[in-house]
């Protein structure tokens, strides 16, 4: 087994953005901003330092257009 097939995946805390629609309240955040504002919230929730997070996975479900 390689390096990465032996380590732990640890989900401490999970946290979603407001849901917008076209043209509406959040059309003028662009999603890297977006983004930037769900992980910080993320990290103050959590209380973890966000030099221990290795990797973050993002998902849209609802894209427009």
């Amino acid at each position: 087994m390689s390096e990465m097939e032996k380590r732990d995946v640890v989900v401490v805390e999970a946290v979603r953005s407001a849901i917008g629609k076209r043209d509406g309240a959040l059309s003028t955040i662009r999603p890297d901003e977006l983004a930037g504002i769900v992980l910080s919230k993320l990290m103050s929730r959590a209380g973890v330092s966000p030099a221990l997070v290795e990797d973050v996975v993002f998902g849209c479900v609802t894209q427009v257009s």
